[in-house]
């Protein structure tokens, strides 16, 4: 949907900086991204004088189960939200986007727009597109965002998130309606916050096989496919572009 979107913003405001576009991304919680030159950030020469921080030394580890379960998931978030690479949680889109805006810090913002962080042009912590360069995160340290626990997790994973009918492609009304209510959950310590993948599964009504493929099913991948092919016959020049 983010391809299909910056296909039909260059064809209509050719003129507009994609920037303006990035901004509505976020403020609909779509999944986006920036890849950016190495020779294109300015950024202080790596050496011995800039050691690599701990953070990207370490290695996420698992929630466990304790009293103050809650509380710990809280913290630890609000923690792994506060290092340089987080930003790219927020361009991720999602679920993992919305919360993120929930317990990430006010900078957090400000550095998503500002491009890859310190931890990818100096520590070289990154995803690779060619040549270019952006932040990355790992597998480990999305399940912390989700609260994963060797019992379940506060949070779906975001395979069965993607592929449930409440998804369309952007953040809406009911999804926040859902995020709030969980979160309820959650800070009245009820045992129901924590589900595990069965029950995810069964909670989070999940397109079939067909209804997933089909291009008429709203929010899809197969849906943003078809629009694309449309959009390409409208505006041949917009083939060229590559998607945030």
């Amino acid at each position: 949907m983010t391809e299909l979107r910056l296909r039909l913003w260059r064809a209509q405001y050719p003129d507009v900086p994609l920037w303006f576009l990035a901004i509505q991304c976020f403020t609909r919680g779509l999944d986006w991204r920036v890849f950016v030159h190495p020779n294109q950030l300015v950024s202080p020469t790596p050496g011995p004088l800039v050691p690599r921080p701990p953070h990207l030394t370490a290695i996420t580890q698992p929630l466990v189960l304790s009293p103050t379960l809650f509380e710990t998931y809280e913290s630890r978030v609000r923690a792994l939200l506060c290092r340089p690479y987080a930003r790219r949680f927020l361009t991720m889109g999602g679920l993992v986007w919305r919360i993120a805006l929930h317990y990430g810090p006010s900078s957090l913002l400000s550095a998503a727009l500002s491009g890859p962080s310190t931890d990818a042009y100096i520590h070289y912590h990154v995803d690779h597109a060619g040549p270019y360069i952006d932040d990355t995160v790992s597998e480990a340290d999305i399940n912390l965002l989700l609260g994963w626990t060797s019992k379940g997790s506060f949070w779906p994973i975001l395979d069965i998130w993607t592929k449930t009918q409440k998804w369309v492609g952007e953040w809406s009304s009911e999804n926040e309606v859902w995020f709030q209510d969980q979160m309820q959950e959650m800070h009245s310590r009820k045992k129901d916050a924590l589900l595990t993948h069965a029950q995810w599964v069964r909670k989070c009504r999940k397109h079939t096989g067909y209804t997933l493929l089909n291009p008429q099913t709203i929010g899809t991948e197969a849906q943003a496919a078809h629009l694309c092919r449309q959009v390409e016959g409208l505006y041949p020049t917009t083939h060229s572009y590559v998607a945030l």
